[in-house]
């Protein structure tokens, strides 16, 4: 073998190698963002059911409650497929799903929207363990990042959702706490995000295009009154969350390329 062939075998070896140890590092930000996602679902089923018993937008929230309830059933079994998922965890949270469905079929109501809503928290806390747990799995940096851009999209839906149930009437002040609450920890968050020096140029511009989303998200939601309000909240959770998960899914691929 000339000295040419051997060294273009050694450079194929290389890059073979390096592909198979890329190859894990890639399947475990994905498992990352995949967990995390389940989060925001579990806000997002819960809004758009309380915005088809509104008539905000029926139709479309149709659609939208249809395509969640798709999306979670699609990242758990990629979830189980998974080696360094926690079988108890995602276990758990497969048994709350289960209960979670039996209540969000028929006329939606306030009462059952309520009772939706305390299901709900139960898979978030569950998907929120699990996500944790899966980002330990990953030395890089890049994890968190994944699980903190992922966990926007949650945000996204839970103040969207409070701001829902709220305008539909329900009186408990965990509504106005968790408006609050999702408030601060999306600010945060937003500036942890800014300030990451890993940041691409891509990364850089989609945070703009966030923190753009979010304005219109926030001052739609300070602005007191019924009407047109609640639909413009709606169409600017999904927007927000469709700049997320490109956020997210940015991170994801920062460190696997």
């Amino acid at each position: 073998m000339n000295s040419i062939r051997w060294l273009l075998l050694c450079l194929s070896m290389a890059a073979n190698a390096a592909a198979l140890a890329a190859e894990p590092e890639a399947n475990a930000m994905a498992a990352i963002n995949r967990a995390g996602e389940l989060r925001m679902l579990s806000q997002r089923i819960v809004r758009t059911y309380v915005q088809i018993g509104m008539k905000v937008q029926p139709k479309v929230d149709r659609l939208l409650l249809a395509d969640s309830v798709r999306r979670f059933d699609a990242n758990l079994r990629w979830l189980e497929g998974f080696p360094a998922t926690e079988p108890l965890q995602l276990g758990d949270i497969k048994g709350r799903w289960r209960r979670f469905g039996g209540i969000f079929h028929g006329k939606p109501e306030l009462p059952q929207a309520i009772e939706l809503n305390a299901a709900a928290e139960t898979i978030l806390e569950g998907a929120e363990r699990l996500t944790q747990q899966l980002q330990g799995n990953v030395a890089s940096s890049g994890g968190r990042m994944v699980n903190l851009a992922g966990r926007q999209r949650m945000l996204s839906q839970r103040l969207a959702k409070a701001y829902m149930l709220r305008v539909w009437g329900d009186p408990s002040p965990a509504v106005a706490r968790d408006m609050a609450s999702a408030t601060r920890e999306f600010v945060a968050a937003l500036e942890e995000l800014r300030r990451y020096g890993g940041n691409s140029a891509d990364i850089r511009s989609e945070i703009e295009e966030l923190s753009l989303q979010w304005e219109w998200l926030a001052a739609a939601i300070a602005t007191e009154g019924t009407g047109t309000y609640p639909l413009i909240v709606a169409e600017a959770s999904e927007a927000i969350l469709a700049s997320a998960d490109r956020l997210t899914t940015l991170y994801e691929r920062l460190d696997t390329h």
